[in-house]
């Protein structure tokens, strides 16, 4: 009898111990790669609901969102991220590939058929091309700081000067200094001197870019249509525009011009906070981006 019990508590040990580990499984994060061509695409998959994928900014990689994919999965959403080629754990095979071409191949690899998209400057160029591309596949769309394909950069002094400076110091191969001017535009922008900004973020958003300088230095990115400002009235998925107030000028201009061609759209401009404001003020950023995507379509 004494055998009988030891083997019956035996046995649930290993039930209560199976269970434990088997949720434990579910609760992490989803990673790996995906065959784009010749090119190796990172990306994390985590939480369960509705899909957002998540598009960084150049020079940056998929883990510049940290801020928001908790904040979404606790809301109920499935979280997508994956690096560009050129960035992050992405191992790039130097063949011109279309940025919308990675996303449709992403998602049909994970079996989405469509999904919310939220993109930061480059990536927000990569979800207006793949809105373009794929309407059917897109439930709504947030553009931070948003970039546009065909603009002519820059109309901002400083941020001209800065872009200029960093164009020479990657001639001399200066990582520092291609870092530092970085910066000095995108995590400080041009209304703002480095010591106005904190030192935390800057620090966070250096390893990033030194990260990507190291293992991708002038490597491609992928492509994007030439230019997307005449078909942005196609767009038929509701847009939040979301800018910061001390952005360089040609982002606000952007921000302006998509709230005005994109037929649903809402603006949101962020007072006292520059382009980099999903890392900057991730708590604002994520209530106004949830509230967004969890409200009902028109």
């Amino acid at each position: 009898m004494g055998d009988q019990k030891s083997t019956l508590s035996l046995c649930a040990a290993v039930i209560i111990a199976a269970l434990f580990v088997a949720c434990g499984q579910q609760d992490l994060p989803q990673s790996g790669f995906i065959q784009v061509g010749n090119n190796q695409v990172h990306y994390v998959m985590e939480g369960d609901g509705e899909s957002v994928l998540l598009l960084h900014g150049g020079y940056l990689d998929l883990s510049m969102w940290e801020p928001q994919v908790a904040a979404l999965v606790d809301s109920g959403f499935q979280v997508i991220r994956f690096s560009d080629l050129g960035h992050g754990q992405t191992v790039s095979a130097g063949e011109a590939t279309n940025g919308h071409e990675i996303m449709r191949l992403l998602l049909d690899s994970l079996a989405i058929p469509s999904t919310h998209l939220v993109g930061l400057s480059w990536g927000a160029m990569l979800a207006i091309d793949f809105a373009l591309h794929h309407p059917e596949r897109v439930n709504k769309i947030v553009l931070v700081s948003p970039g546009l394909s065909g603009w002519n950069y820059f109309i901002d002094s400083t941020a001209k000067y800065n872009y200029q400076q960093r164009q020479v110091a990657m001639s001399r191969s200066d990582t520092n200094m291609v870092i530092e001017y970085f910066q000095r535009n995108w995590t400080d922008g041009p209304k703002r001197q480095p010591h106005e900004v904190d030192a935390r973020l800057r620090a966070r958003i250096r390893d990033i870019i030194h990260a990507n300088l190291r293992n991708h230095w002038q490597k491609n990115w992928s492509e994007l249509s030439p230019s997307s400002l005449d078909a942005l009235e196609k767009i038929g998925a509701p847009a939040l525009i979301v800018v910061g107030s001390l952005d360089a000028a040609d982002i606000l201009r952007i921000g302006n011009i998509y709230d005005t061609k994109i037929p649903d759209s809402e603006l949101l401009r962020f007072e006292g906070v520059a382009h980099m404001l999903t890392m900057e003020v991730p708590d604002h950023f994520n209530q106004a981006m949830i509230s967004f995507l969890l409200s009902p379509s028109q």
